[in-house]
């Protein structure tokens, strides 16, 4: 907590809005798709199933194969319990959801499913989601959630390690990183799936200052000769891979920023 509160004030140091950006394509993204402010039918969807997760008192034994939880020690876990500190928050299910939609993603890679929050938020944006979990119990919670979405989702059960060689002759449109928040594996699954990326190909780091570990993660993989843009949002790492005429990196604040359900302390 206290690395990241002072990670946090560094960020707002550092940090712009819109309006401190001199990047057309960086500016469009942020005022039409961080701020778009539109009602999507798809937000109560997302409130659904949260609630659902919420109201859930079913009691399961949970196999933690990366980072271990900050909040939850226990391996028998309440699935209200874990969804109450597992996943994304709401704010950040509506982001996933404008930004699937906003460049037009058709295929993701989820390296960590939880509960399924944020793969509800892709699933909506009618993506075709692969997504792995390491526990088969936390994922069936998962499958049980998503179940009005099974045509467009993947489930694969087993250790990022064990899968993720397995499929970097595919090509996906957006990789959503959050699973193991520690920064050996984290390199290693970015350079495993190198392969997969292409000119248009948008990849998500969750939990980029989760410890300082992690931190160093983040840097390494935004200094990566191949990462062409990259975009710190304090919650969320994002790089890009379009070819450019040089190499840029921005600070964001994201709208609401101080709300502290938005930046997951």
């Amino acid at each position: 907590m206290i690395f990241q509160i002072k990670a946090y004030l560094q960020f707002l140091l550092r940090s712009k809005n819109r309006h401190g950006v001199h990047s057309p394509f960086v500016y469009q993204f942020v005022e039409n798709c961080f701020n778009d402010r539109a009602p999507y039918e798809a937000y109560q969807t997302f409130a659904d199933a949260n609630r659902q997760l919420a109201a859930n008192k079913q009691l399961i034994c949970v196999t933690d194969h990366g980072a271990k939880s900050k909040t939850m020690h226990p391996k028998q876990r309440r699935v209200c319990d874990m969804a109450a500190v597992a996943g994304i928050t709401p704010y950040r299910q509506q982001l996933l959801y404008r930004l699937a939609r906003y460049f037009n993603i058709e295929n993701a890679l989820e390296i960590g499913t939880s509960v399924g929050k944020a793969t509800v938020a892709l699933a909506a944006a009618n993506v075709r989601v692969q997504t792995i979990e390491g526990c088969a119990n936390t994922q069936a919670v998962a499958k049980d959630l998503l179940a009005d979405y099974s045509d467009r989702i993947q489930f694969t059960n087993g250790t990022f390690e064990a899968i993720l060689p397995t499929i970097n002759d595919h090509k996906f449109d957006l990789i959503f990183f959050d699973g193991n928040h520690q920064y050996e594996p984290t390199i290693s699954y970015f350079n495993t799936l190198l392969p997969t990326a292409h000119a248009k190909s948008v990849w998500i780091f969750d939990d980029i200052y989760y410890s300082a570990n992690m931190q160093r993660a983040w840097e390494v993989i935004r200094n990566d000769a191949r990462v062409t843009l990259s975009i710190d949002t304090f919650r969320w790492g994002m790089v890009f891979f379009e070819p450019r005429p040089h190499k840029e990196h921005f600070v964001i604040r994201p709208p609401f920023f101080f709300d502290r359900t938005q930046w997951g302390f």
